[in-house]
């Protein structure tokens, strides 16, 4: 009989704790023994913080990215496959959102392997949730391209699918990158749109604020180099 693989959320900043007080959680990590994770730094100590009393060198850790996956997903199918049960966390928030972790859920639903999603944090739908933009119709669309002419054309087509459907479109990007994406959203989104900026969620420096865009162009935020999630959409 097949393992089961169970989808671990983690804490989105240092200061949050929403994971340490989730029963199903507290449960899986006191007897799981190996995992799948981004970062074993950050693994072990997401699991201290949980459960003290586990042995945290009698686990074992599997790294998972965009380097090694295929040999990554060959061995921890194997286990799954030979009746193991498999813990998968992502470095923050939910696993196999905007992370690698989805082409392991990928394979064990082509392997019939059972998977367990637990409930937890997502620094994206707390975004939504936050920004008073549609929650009824929206897209996450993950990284914006990192070359200006690039970032443009692509900023320039969500904007059309944003005013003609009333879509959110929600974007992530990388800390060093927010006052790019930020001057450009001001500079090549509709001015009917709605921006929302929210930055460090649910950490000591949240900042979520929703404004048109001629506001934001001469209210700019400073976004520092903190994790931060952008929604343009209109508002009815």
């Amino acid at each position: 009989m097949s393992g089961k693989l169970i989808l671990i959320p983690t804490p989105i900043s240092d200061t949050e704790k929403y994971s340490t007080h989730i029963p199903e959680i507290q449960k899986y990590i006191s007897v799981l023994k190996i995992y799948v994770v981004e970062e074993i730094r950050t693994a072990r100590r997401f699991i201290r913080s949980i459960d003290k009393n586990v042995v945290i060198d009698e686990l074992q850790f599997f790294i998972l990215n965009e380097h090694n996956s295929a040999q990554v997903l060959g061995d921890v199918l194997k286990l799954l496959k030979d009746g193991h049960t498999v813990g998968m966390m992502s470095e923050a928030g939910c696993p196999a959102v905007a992370d690698p972790g989805a082409d392991l859920v990928f394979r064990c639903h082509t392997e019939s392997i059972e998977i367990e999603p637990l409930v937890g944090p997502s620094s994206i739908l707390m975004a939504l949730m936050s920004s008073g933009l549609s929650g009824q119709q929206f897209s996450f669309n993950g990284y914006m391209p990192a070359k200006s002419d690039e970032r443009q054309k692509y900023i320039t087509i969500l904007n059309k699918t944003a005013m003609a459907g009333g879509h959110t479109q929600i974007y992530i990007e990388a800390p060093y990158r927010n006052k790019q994406v930020f001057d450009d959203l001001v500079k090549y989104v509709s001015p009917q749109l709605w921006l929302c900026v929210a930055m460090d969620v649910t950490g000591k420096e949240q900042y979520i604020k929703t404004a048109s865009i001629k506001w934001w162009s001469t209210n700019p935020p400073v976004l520092g180099k903190l994790p931060a999630i952008f929604l343009i959409g209109k508002h009815s």
